[in-house]
C-alpha cells in the first residue's frame, strides 16, 4: 500500500519474504520508473534448526558418506554463526561417526564422515546443539560389488534319479553378505562334489534374478544311505557347498542276485538259495517293493531242469528263494536266469551239480550147516 503525503513524497511499507538476501526497490509513478533506487538487505532470523543432508543418499553398505549440517533460522536460511557444538547421532544399527561431535565453521557449517552398517537398510542422521536440531532425509544404502554365493535355501533329497524335494536357492551376496539386488544375469551351476557315486542332472544351473538363482528339475542319482555334498558356483564368484543331501531308493528297474545260487546234487534242492533283490536305476533296493513275481529259468548249459519252488515273491523290495532244484549233468556250467514283468532280469554266475548217489549191490556170505542139507 502506498501512501501520497500530499507533498510530493510517498510512502510505502515493504513486508520482506522468507528468504535473506539483497532487495533492490524501484518506486514507480503512474507506470514510470522514478530514476533513485534503493537496496534492502534481508538478514537471517535466530537460528532454530540444522538442515542435515548426506553428500551421497545412497551409499554402499559398510562404506561412508560426509555428512553436513548447517545453522538456519525458521525459514530455512543460512546462519552464519561459527563455534557451536554439534552433537550427532543415527537411526541406522550399526553405523558410527569419524567423531561423536564437531564445530561449526565461519558459515554456520558442521561436517562428519559416518561409516554405514554393512547390513543393506535406511536410516536418518541427526545435529543436535542444545535446543536447535535436524536430521537429514533418508539414507538407504546399497550392497557392494558381488564377491560370493550363499544358500538360502538348502536342497533335500528325493527318490535317486528324481528331482529333489526340495529344490535349492542360492543368492549372490558381496563381501559383506547382502543380496546384490541388482543383479540379473549370474549363471550358477550345480555339481556333486562328494559322495561316490552320485550325480546331478535335470536343470543343473539357475539365472539370477534381484540377486537370487532358484532351481527348478534339479536331479540328484545317488546310493541309498551316502553323504552328498553339492557344490554351487558361478564365474568369479567364491563358490558354496550344500548340507548333506541323501537320496531313498527310485523307480524299480531291474533285478539284481545279492546271494549266488551253489548247486548241490543233481535233483536236490540247491545248497545255498538265491536271493535276489528289485532294485532302481543306481542299483538300490527299492524296499517298498512287495508282490513282485520273480522267476528262475535255465539261460544256458545242457540238460539241465530246475523243479520245486522257482518262484519266489518279493517282500520289502527282496525275493529269498526255497526248495529251488536244479537237476543236471555233473561238470556242465549252468546259468541261471531270474525274471519279473517290467523289470531287467539278472543272470546268475556258473552253477554246477554233483552226482546223485547210486545203490551198489550187496553181497552177503550165508553159512549153512551140513546137518540141513541132509
Amino acid at each position: 500500500t502506498v501512501t501520497d503525503n500530499n507533498n510530493g513524497t510517498y510512502t510505502a511499507t515493504y513486508t520482506a519474504g522468507t528468504a535473506a538476501g539483497s532487495v533492490t526497490i524501484t518506486p514507480k509513478l503512474d507506470g514510470t520508473d522514478f530514476s533513485n533506487t534503493t537496496s534492502i538487505t534481508l538478514t537471517p532470523g535466530a537460528a532454530t534448526q540444522y538442515l542435515v543432508t548426506a553428500s551421497t543418499s545412497s551409499p554402499t553398505a559398510g562404506g561412508t558418506t560426509t555428512i553436513s549440517a548447517q545453522l538456519a533460522d525458521a525459514n530455512g536460511n543460512a546462519v552464519s554463526t561459527s563455534g557451536e557444538t554439534v552433537t550427532w547421532s543415527d537411526s541406522f544399527s550399526g553405523g558410527s561417526f569419524a567423531s561423536a561431535t564437531s564445530t561449526t565453521n565461519s558459515s554456520g557449517i558442521a561436517t562428519v564422515v559416518f561409516t554405514t552398517p554393512t547390513t543393506v537398510g535406511s536410516g536418518t542422521v541427526t545435529a543436535t546443539t542444545g535446543s536447535v536440531t535436524g536430521t537429514s532425509a533418508t539414507i538407504s544404502t546399497t550392497p557392494g560389488a558381488a564377491s560370493a554365493l550363499a544358500i538360502t535355501t538348502e536342497p533335500v533329497g528325493g527318490p535317486s534319479g528324481d528331482v529333489l524335494s526340495t529344490q535349492p536357492v542360492v543368492r549372490v551376496i558381496d563381501a559383506n553378505g547382502n543380496t546384490v539386488t541388482g543383479d540379473g544375469t549370474t549363471v550358477v551351476s550345480a555339481t556333486v562334489k562328494s559322495g561316490a557315486s552320485g550325480a546331478v542332472g535335470g536343470t543343473t544351473s539357475a539365472t539370477a534374478s534381484s540377486g537370487v538363482a532358484t532351481f527348478i528339475g534339479l536331479t540328484l542319482s545317488g546310493t541309498v544311505g551316502t553323504n552328498y555334498v553339492l557344490e554351487f558356483a558361478a564365474s568369479g564368484l567364491a563358490s558354496v557347498d550344500s548340507a548333506n543331501v541323501t537320496v531313498t531308493a527310485g523307480a524299480a528297474s531291474a533285478l539284481a542276485i545279492t546271494t549266488e545260487p551253489v548247486g548241490g546234487t543233481s535233483g536236490s534242492a540247491l545248497a545255498t538259495q538265491p536271493i535276489v533283490a528289485v532294485v532302481d536305476a543306481q542299483g538300490n533296493t527299492v524296499t517298498g517293493d512287495t508282490g513282485t513275481v520273480v522267476t528262475a529259468t535255465i539261460v544256458s548249459g545242457s540238460g539241465g531242469s530246475l523243479s520245486g519252488n522257482d518262484t519266489a515273491t518279493t517282500s520289502s523290495g527282496v525275493a529269498t528263494f526255497s526248495g529251488l532244484i536244479l537237476t543236471g549233468t555233473p561238470g556242465e556250467d549252468y546259468v541261471l536266469r531270474f525274471s519279473a514283468t517290467g523289470l531287467t532280469a539278472d543272470d546268475s554266475t556258473n552253477v554246477n551239480v554233483t552226482a546223485a548217489a547210486t545203490a551198489d549191490a550187496a553181497t552177503s556170505t550165508v553159512t549153512v550147516s551140513p546137518n540141513v542139507l541132509e
